[in-house]
């Protein structure tokens, strides 16, 4: 057959050349036509069905086909299954031709009125002329004014027994709830990517083409689901390449990325190489890939990569034996957490590319990112070489290179010849204080001393003392001072904590200067002369004062 088939003079775009005309050309909806078949065969079928789903993915049709089988005249016992009209009978050559007077097809995107559903109502109380029913299918329902979908409530709840309704919508949010709890809904979901590609290398056989398997595919996956979106790519790619389907021309076609290149970009990145990235992006962007779709194919590898990486045992379907060993190279020397990291940046970047003035230039800053962060250190090896229970992270990071990175080091070595013990709670204050003041200060407010001596401490914790305060002090000192430390936490007991005696200690300080005789005189021939300090610090400073 020829891939240009002229009918009344005109050409017919392959979308509308092969519409489904029987349920048995449906695909990927079958769940859908067994709902419907049971429906038929019990005479259950009910007056009002609301189809929503994504574009391309067979609505309208599927509202034809459902009305064929209600109308098909011919005899049960002939059909077998009521859902296969027998394609002869007068309602099914009148509907074949878009003939039928008993079949009234809405768009409401143009009839959107409440006068356009008054003259629908008031035609659908008169019994069909040639069919078992008079059907109504309404397209886009969603577009249906306010005052519209309020006329069509009373009629849509108790129809008469020959009048059914099918709505189609792409926007199900937008129908009102009253509409919705008088229909019976169906989702007709996304068709999958190896159903679409099975069915183009159908419709190319039909039309005489043999294709390239990873032309369809790739077409398959640019449909996104739709049936009738592949179908215009397919239209389009079959103009572009008479008599033939090629996965260059396509790839070409769809602005896409050679996936071998793809891999290039994405080791480059790995490996911290800016100036390599850069060039392979060039080679991408010569060749007329478009940088979102090079971002998308991007996130695509990532995505497959973290598969690889997490679930080793996946298998992908559609990933060649040649591409899936050059993965498994690449992943070879990736974790997920870097993977993870990719993904997130990619997704931004590709938010950040979409509203660019300047595309081009928006994905080389991306990609120069990527690069950078590649070579960083994630947050658990950060963590992993950090002194144990420290809050403070290593501040220096390396700089993008091919070269491997090296191990990053502890923020503070322990010491190779152990250092003196502090001999007193005060010294190990003054020591603590030197390294960590948050410890430090945990160390004065919020430990109730019981026993101190070097390289051991047991005190009691104050109602704002950290949960793990004796594991952290443990743990730092021994890092510090490269000795053994035994640091224990009683619930109870324990005298005043540092601050609080130091506190004490300056009041009682205040009430003698206080009672001095010069300082009293002085307090006496002064009126309104109060005591501002006593060591140089402002009284109002101090914590308590």
């Amino acid at each position: 057959m020829s891939t240009v088939e002229q009918s009344s003079g005109s050409y017919h775009v392959l979308a509308r050349r092969y519409r489904p005309s029987s349920f048995e050309d449906l695909v990927g909806q079958e769940g859908l036509v067994r709902v419907l078949s049971h429906a038929l065969q019990t005479d259950r079928f009910p007056h009002a069905l609301i189809l929503t789903g994504t574009r391309g993915v067979g609505k309208t049709t599927t509202a034809r086909l459902v009305a064929k089988a209600l109308n098909c005249t011919a005899p049960r016992e002939s059909r077998g299954d009521l859902m296969s009209p027998c394609g002869i009978c007068e309602s099914c050559v009148s509907m074949a031709a878009s003939q039928d007077l008993d079949v009234i097809e809405m768009d409401a995107a143009s009839n959107t009125g409440v006068d356009d559903v008054r003259e629908l109502i008031e035609a659908g109380r008169y019994r069909p002329m040639t069919c078992r029913f008079k059907v109504y299918i309404v397209d886009e329902v969603h577009m249906l004014s306010k005052s519209a979908f309020n006329a069509l409530l009373k009629t849509l709840e108790e129809p008469p027994a020959h009048l059914k309704f099918i709505f189609a919508t792409t926007e199900i949010h937008k129908v009102p709830e009253t509409i919705l709890s008088r229909c019976m809904r169906f989702d007709l979901r996304r068709i999958e990517e190896d159903t679409l590609a099975t069915y183009f290398t159908k419709i190319l056989e039909k039309e005489g083409i043999k294709p390239e398997d990873e032309a369809v595919r790739l077409i398959a996956r640019a449909a996104n689901g739709s049936a009738r979106d592949g179908l215009s790519l397919l239209d389009q790619a079959l103009h572009l390449t008479p008599g033939s389907l090629e996965m260059g021309q396509v790839r070409d076609m769809l602005h896409l990325a050679d996936r071998t290149q793809i891999l290039d970009l994405f080791d480059a990145l790995v490996a911290g190489q800016v100036t390599r990235a850069l060039e392979e992006f060039t080679r991408l962007h010569a060749s007329s890939a478009d940088p979102q779709e090079i971002v998308k194919e991007l996130l695509e590898l990532t995505h497959d990569l973290t598969l690889l990486v997490s679930a080793p045992d996946f298998k992908r379907p559609g990933v060649s034996s040649q591409e899936s060993a050059r993965m498994g190279q690449t992943a070879a020397s990736l974790t997920v957490p870097v993977l993870a990291r990719f993904w997130q940046m990619l997704l931004k970047g590709l938010e950040e590319i979409r509203l660019s003035p300047l595309a081009h230039h928006a994905c080389e800053m991306l990609l120069v990112r990527l690069a950078y962060v590649a070579a960083l250190p994630t947050p658990q090896e950060i963590l992993s070489h950090a002194p144990q229970g420290s809050s403070s992270l290593p501040t220096q990071m390396s700089t993008p290179s091919a070269q491997p990175q090296a191990p990053v080091q502890s923020a503070t070595p322990a010491p190779s010849v152990p250092l003196a013990l502090p001999q007193s709670l005060e010294d190990l204050l003054a020591f603590i204080a030197t390294k960590d003041m948050t410890l430090a200060e945990h160390l004065r407010c919020d430990a109730r001393p019981i026993h101190y001596a070097p390289g051991h401490f047991k005190f009691s914790p104050g109602p704002s003392a950290p949960r793990l305060l004796a594991t952290q002090l443990r743990t730092r000192l021994e890092d510090w001072t490269g000795s053994p430390w035994r640091i224990e936490m009683e619930d109870t007991g324990g005298t005043q904590t540092l601050s609080e005696q130091k506190q004490e200690a300056f009041q009682a300080r205040l009430e003698e200067v206080k009672e001095d005789p010069l300082v009293k005189a002085a307090l006496a021939c002064l009126p309104g002369a109060r005591i501002e300090s006593l060591d140089g610090t402002p009284l109002n400073t101090r914590k308590g004062a």
